[in-house]
């Protein structure tokens, strides 16, 4: 069902008109020649070029709606930059150019804006000002900002129905009252689902028969919105165990009418449209309604199958020219093949036909060429397009048909190849491996080399590599490179409602031993079946997704009988980002004079930190520690560590990680993403600091991520609640040790056994388990100034005794000379 939900958002995002004007070529080229003829091109020509800019865009000709823009600017700045409705609608444009590409942030902020310079200087002219609200209106649907969304589309009506009828023909209305009536189901649809969509049915008739120059394109449109209010009460309704409120009659009736409409839509668009994207998306609706409408059955995903090549061929058959379509074509493709994938995955379960599973290779294949062909194309700063891209490939299917592959063949290709995807799919291993390699090509041997070297590299070293996967197709599989040799193991997926009970301190006095108990159920699910492959080895990397990355191995119970003997005091647990590459290591801190850079700030609201207070100010005595009270600070100082001991938490509104710098002011993941230094090791000590919203590839993405995305190799983050005064006393001899030359992962894990040992009032997993370094196993170069005073020291009383041995040497030669004189 969330899958149909998201399908609905995308479906909003790309809106194509029905018919394109049989003169828009020769009116544009006539255009052109006149502004290029004319010494000052007017603004009432440059308006026309950017209606016809927005024409082309809906047309999906996003190279020449470009081609236009720049003409306009162009124009604009020919003739000294003024504030006219041109330059306001050139805004518009540029936003929409974005918007079709999917660079929603950036749309958003161009749009925005062009309606704060509307405001300004043109605040009489209701009829743009609605075009910029209803245009912030389709950003804040696409982020599934309902109340926004609502809110700004609504004043956008009000705008344009307090319009003359010659304004509000010279602005887009039907766009205006279509992204309106979208809004308004949203909003509505909550509880009210029945009553919402007939009434979205009647306000697209009532708009489809207001009278403007630009109506008929939209109604191809008109009738699309209506058809999905009835394919939305079909679901609604469906028949099936789950649904709490079943009308089979309704909800059959319901798809009859939503089919009805899409074939209405066919007709139209194959009559008047010579566009294959409207046609292309329309049978690929028509393959997720038959999917979500009548369940997983054989035949009903053979329809959809057909509907989904359909969909598919249409586009393999339309060629374009432009650089921008073809990206554009190919965006839309790779969504249809991964919906096709499920159900030929669909197919394969139910019949277990081996032409299924071929055929689903095949696909997932293609799509991954089509993936790869769009990330090298996708050359952008803050990667917001490539983020899209990235999310419309489903990794899983292909991972699943490698597997499925290698249990029947037993080649190891496939095997290989489905550990490099699972690894592949991270996007900080995508988005690590476009920045530091920017005149390359991204592709896939890059990853298979990295698997070749890691199998290698566990032949003849202590060194063994796990990574844990799991997908809806495959619940659980372990990855093992151990003794030069790549090996998975699979099962059924664990239960991760063990974990509940490590993150609540009352369960420390639990007499029943709740929390080592989970403790030794996790070790046996993801531990035991793999300890074959660890026999001899010491050092054990992991890299997790989903539910795993919540999981505390080194705190792992082998044996119930032995409750101070974990998991990590057998082997050196290195938690990883990736087993293949460094996370964005940036490598201009081998110059910063600053060591140590803390922040520690202080509290009214909330309880101060008094341990982590003195740990701030031990290492300010010790390693010459640079103390701030805000984050931007770091900045300045570059420094190799940052140790953070702060309150935070997991703000559950917006379903993101915070931490509190004082008693109002709240830093979240994208501030820390956007800072111009970050550290060699970040150390954030402090509530929920390892928690975040599960993501499908990523694991958690939580405030540790935000710091290794932006370039930290390594971070240590709690996963619950950190206790103020276990929290200081690990980090004040992780420091210690990591000044001795231990490696990072190896400094914090004698540090968590050093505290159990001095600190057995406190030898309770809840207390030292939480705490967890992910990334990279540096060693840094951490000068204690104690040690150099005590050498400083050392040095002055060894060179005293030398100056007074000389002086003795010297008084006693005088005397020795003296007596011999007096003979």
């Amino acid at each position: 069902m969330n899958r149909i939900i998201i399908f609905t958002v995308s479906l909003f995002v790309v809106r194509f008109l029905n018919a394109q004007p049989c003169a828009l070529e020769s009116e544009i080229a006539v255009l052109k020649m006149n502004c290029s003829t004319q010494n000052s091109a007017s603004d009432s020509v440059l308006q026309n070029l950017n209606k016809l800019s927005f024409l082309y865009i809906k047309h999906g000709n996003i190279d020449e709606a470009v081609s236009l823009n720049d003409f306009v600017i162009k124009s604009l700045y020919k003739n000294g930059i003024k504030v006219t409705p041109a330059l306001t609608g050139a805004l518009d444009v540029k936003g929409h150019i974005l918007y079709s590409v999917n660079d929603i942030e950036e749309a958003k902020r161009v749009w925005e804006l062009s309606l704060s310079v509307k405001r300004r200087f043109f605040s009489n002219r209701k009829g743009l000002l609605a075009e910029s609200y209803s245009n912030l209106a389709r950003c804040f649907n696409y982020m599934i900002a309902i109340d926004s969304a609502m809110i700004y589309s609504s004043e956008a009506v009000e705008l344009i129905n307090s319009c003359s009828i010659e304004e509000r023909n010279k602005v887009n209305a039907p766009e205006i009252l279509r992204t309106y009536v979208y809004a308004y189901k949203i909003y509505y649809m909550r509880g009210n689902e029945k009553k919402t969509c007939i009434q979205v049915a009647a306000k697209l008739d009532s708009i489809a028969a207001i009278p403007h120059p630009w109506l008929n394109y939209y109604l191809p449109d008109f009738i699309h919105d209506k058809a999905n209010a009835f394919t939305d009460l079909a679901l609604h309704f469906r028949d099936e165990p789950s649904n709490k409120n079943p009308d089979r009659a309704f909800s059959e009736y319901c798809y009859i009418r939503a089919q009805e409409l899409y074939d209405r839509e066919l007709y139209l668009r194959n009559k008047f449209n010579d566009n294959p994207n409207p046609l292309s998306t329309l049978y690929f609706t028509k393959a997720l309604v038959q999917k979500y409408t009548f369940g997983n059955t054989i035949d009903n995903n053979l329809n959809c199958l057909s509907y989904a090549n359909q969909s598919i061929q249409i586009l393999n058959e339309n060629n374009v020219s432009g650089k921008l379509d073809r990206m554009f074509f190919k965006t839309g493709k790779l969504n249809v093949m991964m919906f096709k994938s499920d159900f030929l995955i669909n197919l394969y379960l139910l019949q277990k036909k081996k032409e299924h599973l071929n055929e689903l290779y095949a696909n997932t294949s293609a799509a991954y060429e089509v993936y790869i062909d769009l990330i090298n194309n996708l050359k952008t700063d803050k990667l917001g397009s490539v983020f899209e891209v990235y999310n419309l490939f489903q990794f899983d299917a292909l991972i699943f048909a490698e597997l499925e592959l290698y249990k029947l063949t037993g080649n190891k290709k496939y095997l290989t190849d489905a550990f490099c995807h699972s690894q592949q799919s991270r996007y900080l291993d995508l988005l690590a491996s476009r920045k530091e390699k920017q005149n390359s090509k991204y592709n896939e041997q890059y990853f298979i080399d990295g698997i070749q070297k890691n199998i290698f590299f566990t032949k003849y070293t202590r060194h063994v590599f796990l990574d844990y996967y799991s997908s809806y197709y495959n619940p659980f599989v372990i990855f093992i490179v151990s003794n030069g040799e790549l090996n998975y193991y699979t099962g059924t997926k664990p239960d991760f409602s063990d974990l509940s009970v490590l993150a609540n301190p009352e369960f420390i006095n639990d007499t029943q031993d709740s929390v080592y108990i989970a403790l030794n159920s996790l070790y046996n699910s993801f531990i035991k079946p793999v300890c074959g492959y660890m026999i001899g080895k010491r050092f054990v990397h992991i890299s997790s997704k989903a539910d795993f990355c919540n999981v505390p191995f080194d705190a792992l119970l082998p044996d119930l009988k032995n409750k101070n003997h974990f998991f990590g005091d057998e082997y050196n647990i290195q938690n990883r980002f990736s087993l293949l590459i460094n996370p964005l290591f940036r490598k201009d801190h081998f110059d910063s004079n600053v060591a140590v850079f803390t922040v520690n700030p202080s509290y009214k609201k909330y309880p101060d930190l008094l341990f982590n207070r003195k740990l701030c100010d031990d290492l300010k005595h010790q390693y010459d520690a640079v103390s701030a009270n805000h984050l931007k600070e770091i900045e300045n100082s570059n420094p190799y560590i940052l140790q953070i001991s702060a309150h935070g938490y997991f703000d559950s509104s917006i379903m993101k990680p915070a931490l509190l710098l004082n008693d109002s002011a709240v830093v979240t993941y994208s501030e820390i993403e956007n800072l111009l230094s970050t550290p060699i090791i970040a150390c954030l000590i402090m509530c929920e600091s390892g928690k975040g919203v599960l993501k499908m590839y990523e694991g958690s993405d939580n405030l540790g991520r935000s710091f290794a995305v932006n370039g930290t190799p390594a971070v240590i983050t709690s996963l619950w609640k950190a206790d103020d005064k276990a929290s200081a006393l690990i980090m004040s001899s992780f420091y210690r040790f990591l000044s001795e030359g231990y490696p990072v992962h190896a400094a914090l894990v004698e540090a968590k056994a050093l505290f159990r040992k001095e600190h057995p009032e406190m030898a309770h997993p809840f207390y030292w388990a939480s705490i967890q370094c992910t990334g990279d196993n540096l060693t840094v170069s951490l000068k204690s100034t104690q040690r150099k005073n005590q050498y400083f020291v050392l040095a002055a009383v060894a060179g005293s005794a030398v100056l007074a041995g000389l002086l003795l040497l010297v008084f006693l030669r005088r005397r020795k000379k003296l007596s011999q004189n007096k003979k």
